[in-house]
């Protein structure tokens, strides 16, 4: 009976928990087949609006950045919350992106490399296809639509290799910019490359944002340490129940043969409409 009386305080206060919040990393929305070392990075714009629309049909909830800080902040969120961000900030972002969210009425973050508008990813380097990059107004346009502009560096670079001036001057540098272009101050950065350290973290804080993104696929709970947040990176090859698993789990998708007997069961379900994401499940790593 002691067991049981357990279970059931665990049960009661797993139901109690914050949602946990999912925050998605979009590149280019085109397809970018033959493209290269950049064809992961592409999700073309009929597979961009299919899972935005399957998001909706689960019931995910879209966030926006400003609820985003609120929530690291301790206050609540809905249940099943994501939020969207595209890096970069290519033109295909508000070309083929920015029409389906406004429609939708959805919120999204886009993170510019400030010292790069209107030209190319030429951090890609030369043998890379280079891919179009907004300019300022388009970044305005980006922003009237709904989606908020944060900071990603002024050129892209690896920000740990840095020495300190110039990792203040792309940093603090990239804040400036966006304000110098009206759409600052920004709330939100994310690493070039995923890279950082306590170093380049430091640097973030100081230059005045709320909050930072690194690459790593985990899941946010509010409390978290704000400067370290987790994001699920959307590929090319993340389509149907493998986009699905990737989005519910906050892991990239480890192949049906290895994938284990509970996330099996668990696709089944997911197969024959159950709810992509149960929170309850076991094994959701956390933030």
């Amino acid at each position: 009976m002691r067991n049981a009386g357990v279970a059931l305080t665990d049960q009661s206060a797993a139901r109690r928990a914050p949602p946990a919040l999912r925050v998605l990393a979009y590149h280019a929305i085109a397809d970018t087949g033959g493209m290269g070392r950049f064809e992961p990075y592409g999700v073309s714009p009929i597979e961009f609006r299919r899972q935005i629309g399957a998001l909706q049909r689960l019931r995910w909830h879209f966030v926006s950045a400003g609820e985003v800080v609120a929530y690291l902040g301790g206050a609540p969120l809905p249940r099943r919350p994501v939020l969207l961000t595209f890096d970069d900030c290519y033109g295909s972002v508000l070309e083929h992106a920015l029409p389906v969210l406004e429609a939708r009425g959805i919120p999204a973050v886009a993170f510019a490399v400030t010292n790069r508008t209107g030209r190319t990813n030429e951090w890609c380097g030369p043998t890379t296809p280079q891919l179009p990059l907004l300019d300022r107004e388009g970044l305005r346009r980006l922003a009237a639509g709904g989606v908020e502009i944060g900071g990603h560096s002024r050129t892209h670079p690896v920000l740990p290799r840095l020495s300190d001036a110039d990792l203040a001057d792309e940093i603090r540098g990239c804040r400036d910019d966006l304000i110098g272009m009206g759409l600052g101050p920004a709330r939100l950065f994310a690493y070039p490359f995923g890279a950082f350290d306590e170093r380049v973290r430091a640097a973030v804080a100081a230059a005045g944002f709320a909050a930072a993104f690194t690459t790593k696929p985990r899941l946010i709970r509010g409390g978290t340490a704000g400067y370290t947040l987790g994001r699920i990176e959307i590929l090319r090859r993340d389509t149907g129940w493998q986009f699905h698993w990737k989005v519910s789990v906050a892991r990239a998708w480890p192949g049906m043969r290895q994938l284990p007997r509970a996330g099996a069961a668990r696709l089944r379900r997911m197969r024959s409409g159950g709810r992509a994401a149960d929170e309850r499940a076991a094994g959701e790593p956390e933030a």
